[in-house]
């Protein structure tokens, strides 16, 4: 099975995306038990940004290149989408989290599950702390906050989705990558 095919990029992503969960949830509490406060919630939460958005911005750029010169040789149709879709598809669970996280501060589930969104949204724990504070009841929280913390959700797949347009279109990366190798 190639590896590029679309299947195993939507597999690959969620795979990708449960990692850069767990590795930022660990970077945001080392961070913030390390640098108490603000200061280590500001930290924390650009530091889990970067992760979040640069290497699954660096995976789908490869797999973009690669793509181009598929497409050259007739191999296969452009679809500039693709990384976007893929992404979607991949990231679904996180996605239908944050449509959960709407619907129940709309009154359509139950607002138990706020701690469970705020594990499973960990790229955005000290955000998420700020925007919904634990010391209100969720019906305080206003709508407008709430759909901030869900639209969170969103910023990896647009960084694959850009990665994957900048690959296939042979643009040079933003973060100083070399172009991968033609295989």
């Amino acid at each position: 099975m190639k590896k590029d095919k679309f299947g195993w990029l939507v597999g690959a992503t969620l795979l990708r995306g449960v990692l850069y969960h767990v590795m930022c949830l660990l970077v945001s509490l080392g961070t913030m038990a390390v640098v108490p406060d603000v200061w280590g919630a500001v930290l924390a939460q650009f530091a889990c940004l970067m992760l979040i958005t640069v290497l699954p911005y660096r995976a789908f750029y490869q797999v973009g290149f690669r793509d181009c010169n598929k497409v050259n040789y007739g191999h296969e149709k452009r679809d500039p989408l693709k990384g976007l879709k893929s992404a979607a598809l991949g990231y679904a669970p996180f996605l239908l989290a944050a449509l959960a996280l709407v619907l129940a501060r709309v009154g359509r589930f139950s607002d138990t599950l706020l701690p469970y969104y705020r594990l499973v949204n960990a790229p955005f724990l000290p955000l998420m702390q700020s925007l919904i504070p634990t010391a209100l009841t969720f019906a305080e929280v206003p709508v407008v906050q709430v759909i901030l913390a869900a639209m969170t959700s969103l910023i990896l797949p647009a960084a694959a989705a850009l990665g994957y347009a900048f690959g296939l279109a042979r643009v040079s990366s933003p973060f100083g990558q070399k172009k991968p190798s033609v295989e």
